[in-house]
């Protein structure tokens, strides 16, 4: 993997650096500019679900471009102006960094309410791309009108609610992360005040503080200050569960079968809905890993297990992974339980085979299965880590 990192960092210098050459021959139009700036951002930023290349340029003057747009990546501007200065063009520098940050400016946030929808475009009536549960710390891009542009711990992009985050600063969600938080194991609970009217709800991974814990109840902040009683069970305490949990594979099978019956929903990633890849990232999380998001994200990273007919090779947790072979394409994710048997969110998480042995076999699963990866007992990839070894937690 290193060595593949260093391969692709040599072909992007590679690449400036003949658009620096070929530049230093001639003068450019802006339109041919214009090109070079979109095939730097095609090699600095592969995956557009993670990193923001919103670059163009204006000409000026005969001799000076306005360069103007927002990106999160610093060496990717850097490696424009350097382009644009071998041009002979003065620059006058525009582009927006991201995160926007200013002094005292909260860049950094933590989910308030049970389930955040995070949408592809600031508008309820957008796309729901993924969700993320109370107490997920997010880093704050920028705000426009009521809605933030956030990034969550697996770096995936999208526009959500002001009021589904609590804004803080860099050192005021470091000093909520040093507070006494628990994490909510079960599918779903609540919290009550103490005349017991509903606070809010809460969904597996919900993580919140205990500020009097009890065996029977806890007393209970949420993110945003609001307080309540909640039962105890299946909330632990979050530090001492994340320095230990690890996955395993029947803890992982047992994990995902807690949530059959859950109804599917494009985006859906928490236990009230699922879409095949919010569920796989589900229940990893509640084993101590944060995956990427989605299925054609996932399937880039951990162990590749050798696959026949027989699936002999798999063991249950292995993440199986389904679409077209031409082109190549994944669609479709699910868990190994064992005995030819996976469980995903189709419809509802269920449990289907994908061989034809009479027990609730899906022609699906046979017919689009395409590879599959290993996450137990791999040492973390750029796309999944330790909850512990996580910045934000």
């Amino acid at each position: 993997m290193k060595s593949y990192r260093s391969f692709r960092c040599f072909v992007q210098i590679v690449i400036v650096i003949s658009c620096m050459n070929l530049l230093s021959c001639t003068k450019v139009r802006p339109e041919e500019l214009e090109a070079m700036i979109s095939e730097i951002g095609n090699k600095f930023v592969p995956d557009s679900r993670t990193e923001i290349y919103n670059v163009h340029i204006q000409k000026d003057s005969p001799q000076r471009v306005i360069l103007k747009g927002e990106t999160t990546l610093l060496k990717a501007k850097d490696a424009i102006i350097e382009m644009i200065s071998q041009t002979g063009y003065k620059i006058v520098d525009s582009l927006k960094m991201l995160p926007l940050s200013l002094p005292g400016m909260e860049t950094y946030g933590v989910v308030c309410v049970s389930v955040a929808n995070i949408r592809v475009k600031p508008l309820h009536s957008a796309e729901l791309s993924t969700q993320a549960v109370m107490g997920t710390p997010v880093e704050i891009l920028k705000k426009e009108k009521d809605w933030l542009l956030i990034r969550t711990p697996d770096r995936y992009l999208g526009w959500t609610n002001n009021s589904a985050v609590k804004g803080m600063t860099e050192s005021e969600l470091q000093g909520w992360n040093q507070e006494n938080r628990i994490i909510f194991t079960g599918v779903q609970g609540m919290v009550h005040s103490e005349n017991g009217n509903p606070v809010s709800d809460v969904v597996a991974g919900s993580i919140i503080v205990a500020e009097e814990p009890g065996d029977r109840y806890h007393f209970v902040r949420l993110p945003d200050g609001r307080r309540g009683y909640t039962v105890s069970e299946d909330w632990y305490h979050f530090q001492a569960w994340a320095d230990t949990i690890v996955p395993r594979e029947n803890a992982i099978v047992d994990c995902a079968i807690q949530f059959m019956g859950i109804p599917y929903m494009w985006g859906g990633t928490s236990s009230k809905f699922f879409d095949c890849s919010g569920f796989t990232k589900t229940v990893y999380f509640l084993n101590g890993l944060i995956t990427e998001r989605d299925a054609s994200q996932q399937v880039k990273h951990g162990l590749v297990v050798p696959s026949d007919t027989t699936f002999s090779n798999h063991l249950p947790g292995d993440l199986l992974f389904f679409g077209s072979k031409i082109p190549y394409r994944i669609i479709h994710t699910g868990i190994w339980t064992g005995e030819h048997k996976v469980v995903h969110a189709s419809g509802m998480v269920k449990i289907e085979s994908i061989i034809d042995n009479g027990d609730h076999f899906s022609s699906y699963l046979s017919d689009t299965y395409i590879e599959s990866r290993r996450l137990i007992g791999q040492s973390s990839d750029v796309g999944f880590i330790r909850i512990k070894d996580h910045p934000w937690y």
